[in-house]
Order: C-alpha cells, then sequence, then structure tokens
C-alpha cells in the first residue's frame, strides 16, 4: 500500500517538508487539491509522485447542479491540465449535490479515463445548508462511472451514508468496494463529513483495514485536518497512528 499527503496547489511553500516526508517513506505520494488560478509549475520537476483533486463546491463547482455547469467544466478542465504537466495518472472529482439527472448529463459530456468518481455521504451541509448528495450508493456510482471512469472510495463518505440510511457500516464499505477502487481517502470522523485525527473519532479502523486488506489496496490519501498551516508535523503523526492499521 501506498500512503498519500494530502496538500493544496496553495501550498508551494510545504513542498521541501513534503519531499523530505516522501524520502523518509512516511509518505509515498502527493495528493493536491487545485485552486481555480493557480500554477503548476513550482510543482513540477522535482520528481515528486502526484494524484490531483479538482475543485469542488467550495470553489463554486458543482456537476450535480446544472447552473454550475460552466464553472464545473472550467475547474475540473482546468486540472486535466495540470494532469498533463505533472504526469498525474488519476484526477479526483466530485460529483456533487442536486440531482442525479444534472451529474450525469456532465459527466457524460466527460471521457478522460484519469477521471475518478468518489462517493460521497448521503446528507451533508454546504455553507451551513442541508443539502442531499448524488453518488453515495453503488447503483448510482455506477451509472456515474459508466465504464469509463474509476473509481475513489472515501471511507469518511461511505460511513456517513451508511448512518443516514441506517445500513450496516461493513456491509456498506464492501457493497463499494465490489466497484473496485483504485483510491482511498481515509480520515477519522464522527458521522457528520467532519474530517478528524486518526483515533480522535468514532470510526473502527481495524475492521476497516480488514475490508481494505481484502480489496488488495494501494493508494490511500490522509484526509486529516492540519490546525499549523506552516508545517505537516501534525500529517506526519496522523499518518504513524494509521499505519499500524493499514500495514504500510
Amino acid at each position: 500500500m501506498e500512503l498519500g499527503l494530502k496538500l493544496w496547489s496553495t501550498n508551494e511553500d510545504r513542498l521541501p517538508e513534503a519531499s523530505a516526508l516522501i524520502a523518509k517513506g512516511v509518505f509515498q505520494y502527493i495528493e493536491l487539491m487545485v485552486a481555480p488560478d493557480t500554477d503548476p509549475a513550482p510543482f513540477a520537476g522535482k520528481g515528486l509522485p502526484y494524484v490531483l483533486h479538482a475543485a469542488h463546491d467550495t470553489w463554486g463547482a458543482n456537476p450535480a447542479d446544472p447552473s454550475k455547469e460552466q464553472r464545473s467544466r472550467e475547474t475540473l478542465r482546468e486540472t486535466l491540465r495540470w494532469a498533463d504537466v505533472l504526469e498525474a495518472k488519476y484526477v479526483v472529482a466530485h460529483p456533487g449535490f442536486g440531482t442525479m439527472e444534472a451529474a450525469l448529463a456532465f459527466f457524460q459530456k466527460e471521457s478522460d479515463p484519469r477521471i475518478l468518481i468518489e462517493n460521497m455521504p448521503q446528507l451533508g451541509r454546504d455553507f451551513g445548508q442541508r443539502v442531499e448528495f448524488v453518488g453515495y450508493s453503488v447503483e448510482q456510482l455506477t451509472l456515474l462511472t459508466k465504464g469509463t471512469f474509476g473509481f475513489c472510495l472515501d471511507l469518511n463518505h461511505a460511513l456517513c451514508a451508511a448512518r443516514s440510511l441506517e445500513r450496516d457500516e461493513e456491509e456498506y464499505v464492501r457493497e463499494l468496494l465490489s466497484l473496485k477502487p483504485v483510491l482511498y481517502h481515509v480520515s477519522d470522523g464522527d458521522y457528520t463529513d467532519a474530517h478528524l485525527d486518526i483515533g480522535k473519532g468514532a470510526y473502527n479502523f481495524a475492521a476497516l483495514a480488514k475490508c481494505l486488506d481484502e480489496d488488495g489496496s494501494k493508494k490511500i490519501t490522509l484526509e486529516t485536518p492540519r490546525k499549523n498551516l506552516h508545517s505537516l508535523k501534525e500529517d506526519e503523526e496522523n499518518a504513524l497512528r494509521l499505519r499500524p492499521f493499514f500495514l504500510l
């Protein structure tokens, strides 16, 4: 298995520290959230392996909302251009919240096989407003990936969906594993889509790790919080707490 460090495209100043953590073997790759109107040049030519994540509703993108189609298309295409520059194999995209019909129409116009559709919680909040996401079930994700795109399994989102649907957590995760994810997102949590430090939430990592080990998982991106934005020490500590569960 490989463990990924989550950074934003505004975190150019953290690249030397990130490179050192990869050299130490704490992490094996970087997953970059590509904020709009940023430049890939500072991240290129450093010999670092990348996975990319397209901007989501924080930046006004939402494929499941027809009124946000242009913004969603622009941010996804911008991330794919970053993937060209950084030679990234995968680009993660959120299907968003709104209607399944809009999300399907959006992704039907895309065909780049580097795109990975990420599963979502069923319910959540957007700037304080309660919303219902699309892409939380096997049925929806099968339609969204349409045999063209890969799948990114976010365990926090999966557990939130299982709770809101009153489903057994492990059973629900195993159902999503049937879609053969190539990338995982991991954090601790409290079933509200909050991203918590490993060991600070309610999730049973021993059981989750067993599910993923059986699946032969490869890439796991750590999505824990970072209170000190000028240091990756917290990321390193979370990686060390996660490592015993996943035999990384």
